[in-house]
């Protein structure tokens, strides 16, 4: 008797495929963007409050963080405040959390490493007052931690299956699908641009390339998981086709930082399967297609759009003044070791032109600002991470877990904690796996629904 084929998620597909036209539509039009920024957070807490079970609030906040960089990229934000990205996961997981997980466990090193963070505050109102520019301030560093917190707290709790992981992955890819395709359209309909040494605001469409590099970075990795784990050929061409388009995007942000956080990806990967006899096949080739598809088709052909620019960026080994601020965070720290300066104040203790920018590495960060807190809160966020890999129960799930710690902690060395996928990657890697068997199909092509994801 045959096998079933494995079923193709053509309502998720198309559900991807929706958010290129939506996505421009946004751009040209803002007030588009408010309304799907709207009727996104009133779908994702009516969810949230109302919905029954575990699963459409997670794949809400995953949806909420898929879409931040866009509505920052399509001028959400006359409705969506700037930070309202992590705030709004946190409390859609919160409410999730306080509705459904009854027994929780293993609290205690997420609420710690928040906790060891809070005291720093009232440095920064001391210094600075109850201002309205103390309160942005404050909010501008200590909502990444929190988010983080959150999701650590909550995905710790949380049993899923494969299934509904892959449903995640695609509903998170919708928004970042989307951000992708503004920055296409910008380059195509352009009069006249020219790329040059620095990151490109155009290829990134039209905001900040560190931030729309990242989410791609993100989109890129998950569509190579997709595409090791997926059964059907479809789906599989499908994610390494997006991958694809997502790697040339991120390149023509000429923003470093997403490569470096899918190549650390790609390493971690690698180290794990490499040595899998059963899994080492199939990850090899699609490695090896990987490697010819970058190497011998899109990154000679970006070079030559970009008139030679873009090899030159990627050998460029300037850090770009981040090595300074690290530098003057730590002695910063030095002075002031015990509490810190207080959130938001370290770039104040800069010298020279970094005088007025906002930390770059959330590590000497949390060193500059909250002192021996900070200290203790990294312990703990490394520890956490590191007890998620560990009870990781077979090959997929270790490796799922070590990339997205890998691409949490990549990003936070380069970038802070300035969007809330940090926060999702970081609770993810501490998913603890359902491994009972996924539902038997019904029939050609046909499988009953997977459980929601449970506590």
């Amino acid at each position: 008797m045959n096998k079933a084929k494995p079923p193709v998620p053509w309502k998720l597909l198309s559900f991807v495929a929706a958010h290129v036209p939506l996505a421009v539509l946004m751009r040209q039009n803002s007030g588009i963007a408010v309304v799907h920024a709207s009727a996104t957070m009133a779908v994702a807490f009516g969810a949230a409050l109302f919905g029954r079970g575990l699963q459409w609030p997670i794949y809400s906040a995953a949806y909420v963080v898929g879409c931040e960089v866009l509505w920052r990229t399509t001028r959400a934000s006359s409705v969506i405040f700037w930070e309202s990205g992590k705030y709004a996961t946190a409390a859609l997981l919160g409410i999730a959390f306080l509705r459904h997980i009854k027994k929780p466990k293993d609290m205690f090193l997420p609420i710690l490493y928040l906790a060891l963070l809070l005291p720093s505050i009232m440095v920064t109102v001391s210094d600075m007052g109850l201002s309205r520019e103390t309160r942005n301030m404050i909010s501008f560093n200590i909502s990444g931690p929190v988010a983080l917190a959150v999701c650590a707290v909550f995905f710790s709790q949380v049993r899923m299956q494969w299934d509904d992981l892959h449903k995640l992955l695609w509903i998170f890819l919708g928004p970042v699908v989307g951000t992708a395709a503004i920055g296409t359209y910008r380059m195509m309909t352009a009069e006249e641009f020219v790329f040059t040494g620095k990151s490109s605001f155009t290829a990134s469409g039209g905001f900040g390339p560190n931030q729309v590099s990242a989410v791609l970075s993100l989109g890129l990795v998950f569509c190579l998981f997709i595409a090791w784990q997926e059964r059907s050929k479809i789906t599989r061409a499908v994610a390494l086709g997006l991958a694809l388009w997502l790697a040339g995007q991120t390149l023509l942000t000429f923003s470093r930082g997403g490569i470096y956080n899918a190549g650390i990806c790609v390493v971690l990967a690698s180290l794990h399967v490499i040595p899998q006899r059963r899994k080492r096949m199939m990850f090899l080739a699609l490695l090896g297609i990987g490697y010819l598809a970058m190497t011998k088709f899109l990154i000679p052909r970006l070079d030559a759009f970009t008139e030679g620019m873009l090899s030159e960026r990627l050998s460029a080994t300037a850090i770009t003044g981040r090595y300074e601020m690290a530098e003057a965070e730590i002695r910063t720290f030095l002075e002031n070791p015990v509490l810190g300066v207080g959130p938001g104040l370290a770039s104040t203790r800069h010298p020279g032109y970094m005088e007025e920018l906002p930390a770059h590495t959330e590590f000497t960060r949390l060193l500059a600002e909250h002192g021996l807190g900070g200290v203790l809160a990294l312990v703990c966020l490394l520890a956490m991470l590191m007890r998620g890999y560990l009870r990781a129960p077979n090959l997929p799930a270790r490796v799922f877990s070590s990339m997205m710690a890998g691409w949490a902690i990549v990003e936070m060395g380069h970038a802070a904690t300035r969007i809330a996928a940090i926060s999702l990657t970081a609770g993810l890697a501490l998913l603890r796996w359902d491994e009972s068997p996924a539902p038997a199909p019904t029939g050609a092509g046909a499988r009953t629904a997977p459980s929601s994801p449970k506590a």
